[in-house]
């Protein structure tokens, strides 16, 4: 798994990626040293938590992916059903490239099979 994220870590403008369980426990991470594995686990975990309350309310499906857009980069969150696949980027770069790439590691971590969690 760790090799899918790093493969991932080569797109341009992405600075790391990690896999977490539902309540935000790192699975396998390769993210950068200026950010931290647990911090950015536990808060893609209450994030996630709290969208999907707001979502069953609203009587809408399970979240497939969500960006978060901040001043300095964006994290992209796409649900795997038993973890989350989670990618931090760049503040410049270009998304709808970018998710491509997600889109296939987030496919190679699903044919490994369900995880441990």
């Amino acid at each position: 798994m760790r090799e899918i994220l790093s493969e991932l870590n080569t797109t341009p403008g992405v600075k790391g990626s990690l896999v977490v369980s539902p309540d935000g426990i790192v699975i396998a991470s390769e993210l950068s040293n200026e950010l931290d594995d647990d911090t950015t686990a536990a808060l893609v975990g209450n994030v996630v938590t709290q969208t999907q309350r707001l979502l069953r309310v609203g009587r809408y499906s399970d979240m497939e992916s969500m960006v978060l857009t901040a001043s300095r980069g964006k994290i992209v969150i796409r649900n795997l059903s038993n973890c989350h696949l989670v990618v931090v980027t760049n503040q410049f770069i270009n998304l709808d490239l970018t998710m491509l790439e997600i889109t296939s590691a987030a496919g190679k971590i699903r044919e490994l099979g369900r995880l441990p969690v």
